[in-house]
């Protein structure tokens, strides 16, 4: 049974946030289907096969709905964006802010990939792709119209988003750089590896 005065969707929010939390404090496979149901408000856990078929039907939709709210979110904060090292700039500060926001989900994402079945492992790699893709495309068109010059746009590819990804794992709000400043620095070092191969201009 849902708790009086709720419905379906904000059910399925409380659900989300409380699996979230248990994923990130416990890992995905200590986490039990019990403690979900306690922790969502709900007063059994048959309740919560309203919302998915399985355990791993329940990692599956919360994985692939963080990877298209990121892609959601990406699009219009990049939309209005003109120039390639301004939208390179404008996706950077997008990552770091998004993935420090959401640090919880940022692990969950990456270290329980392993826990997806083979299906929903295909799945969901074709959504984060999806971003990759983007950025890539980024890198692409600096490199046609002569703003980048880089040896292999995969691993830059691969090799940046890693680099940016991982300031979830260190950044804290209250420490000795601000956010700000904190992307700034990141910006110039990513535009510096896009520009590394690029000869310098001659007066």
């Amino acid at each position: 049974m849902r708790t009086i005065g709720s419905n379906r969707e904000a059910t399925w929010l409380a659900i989300r946030k409380a699996g979230i939390e248990l994923i990130y404090r416990h890992g995905f496979e200590a986490m039990n289907l019990r403690d979900l149901a306690h922790q969502a408000g709900l007063k059994g856990a048959g309740s919560l096969y309203n919302y998915f078929s399985s355990k791993d039907d329940f990692l599956f939709r919360i994985m692939c709905e963080i990877m298209e709210e990121i892609l959601a979110e990406l699009d219009k904060n990049l939309e209005a964006v003109q120039g390639v090292s301004e939208r390179i700039n404008a996706f950077v500060a997008f990552h770091i802010r998004w993935h420090t926001a959401r640090r919880k989900e940022t692990l969950i994402s990456h270290a329980e990939m392993r826990s997806l079945s083979a299906n929903h492992y295909k799945h969901y790699i074709g959504l984060r792709k999806k971003y990759e893709q983007f950025f890539m495309g980024l890198i692409v068109a600096g490199g046609h119209n002569g703003d980048f010059s880089v040896p292999d746009v995969h691993i830059l590819t691969q090799s940046i988003l890693s680099m940016l990804t991982s300031v979830c794992n260190w950044y804290h709000a209250r420490g000795r750089i601000s956010q700000q400043r904190l992307i700034v620095i990141h910006q110039q070092m990513v535009l510096a590896m896009l520009r590394s191969g690029k000869p310098p201009s001659t007066q």
